[in-house]
């Protein structure tokens, strides 16, 4: 192996339809609450480049290290197993990212798997028990499986509280030990990153209260449920990095939950789903039951006229707002909104 000694068993495999690299954060945090030189992959670099750069970057005292895995087919994973050697293996959910190429989620969660067959007997993976493909894939493990959900899993965790920001308090339940933490970032779903990060630190070797104290201490990443102020103070969500169903949808709720005011959602096209016309469906008409208003960045999928970047900007200026999330795919360049708003 190209690492250390001392990263023993501690390399750590994330993978999933969405949240791979907020939990890839939230894992790294975790780790170095007893892992002091532990290292984490840098921003998304999960592919056949960014998986290599991220082992070879490791310091030579490395003592810990985590790897996003991404997926847009079959046998990447596994290829990517090859080359980090995971010990420790998150999948964190199956949605509908990528789905086209593989067939569907049948294929997503076949693919991702990977992950899990890849693993040595000695090893652990950590599944979303909330996730009837994911937890699914446990089937496929030859080493120990460690769940976690909020009705269901080795390790339950249950929100509490929520403040104006939408950031979720959670109380999480293992083995007879109860402890709370806040995640940074927002949203119910962050609780649920924040617990599969909690388990593979207790695979590491660590307790659930010393698992817990990394969390809210994550690094947060522009484009990635960041909160940012306007240039004349209004709150702005910003999720531009990606967008499937399944974040898109998490991200309205974070919207609809914030304080009460005007909210608006710019959202850009959803590529590489599986169904893109359900998948646009399913968010516009998720939008109307919050009560939230779309602008369509430059697309017709949800089902009204599309507007330029101009006109976004323009509807924003003229008609008023309080909150606004931004969120589309990649290929949307829904990031132009924000700088635009932020004065840029």
């Amino acid at each position: 192996h190209l690492l250390s000694p001392q990263v023993g068993d501690r390399v750590v495999g994330i993978t999933g339809s969405a949240g791979k690299t907020s939990t890839k954060n939230l894992v790294h945090a975790v780790l170095l609450q007893a892992y002091p030189h532990a290292h984490a992959a840098a921003h998304s670099l999960n592919n056949d480049i960014g998986v290599p750069a991220t082992v070879i970057n490791a310091p030579a005292d490395v003592d810990a290290l985590v790897i996003e895995m991404g997926m847009r087919g079959f046998h990447e994973i596994d290829r990517l197993c090859r080359i980090a050697e995971p010990v420790v293996g998150v999948i964190t959910n199956i949605g509908d990212a990528h789905g086209e190429r593989v067939g569907g989620p049948d294929g997503i969660a076949r693919a991702k798997g990977e992950l899990v067959e890849s693993l040595p007997s000695h090893g652990t993976a950590v599944l979303n028990a909330d996730d009837a493909r994911c937890i699914g894939i446990a089937a496929r493990a030859s080493c120990r499986v460690l769940s976690y959900g909020s009705s269901a899993g080795d390790l339950r965790w249950t929100p509490l509280s929520s403040d104006r920001y939408g950031r979720v308090t959670v109380k999480f339940e293992f083995e007879g030990t109860t402890v709370e933490a806040t995640p940074a970032l927002p949203g119910r779903h962050m609780a649920a990153n924040a617990a599969a990060a909690v388990l593979a630190g207790v695979a590491c070797g660590l307790h659930l209260g010393e698992a817990t104290l990394g969390i809210g201490k994550e690094t947060e990443e522009f484009g990635r449920m960041v909160w940012l102020e306007s240039a004349d103070g209004r709150r702005i969500l910003d999720d531009t990095y990606n967008a499937n169903s399944g974040s898109m949808l998490a991200a309205l709720e974070v919207l609809a939950s914030a304080e009460p005011g005007r909210k608006i959602a710019v959202l850009g096209m959803m590529s590489e789903v599986t169904d893109a016309t359900a998948a646009h469906a399913l968010v516009a008409g998720r939008a109307r039951e919050l009560g939230i208003e779309i602008l369509a960045l430059e697309t017709g999928a949800y089902g009204g006229g599309a507007m330029s970047l101009d006109d976004v900007v323009s509807h924003l200026t003229t008609h008023g707002w309080d909150t606004v999330l931004v969120k589309g795919s990649r290929a949307a360049g829904c990031e132009r909104v924000v700088q635009r708003l932020l004065g840029g």
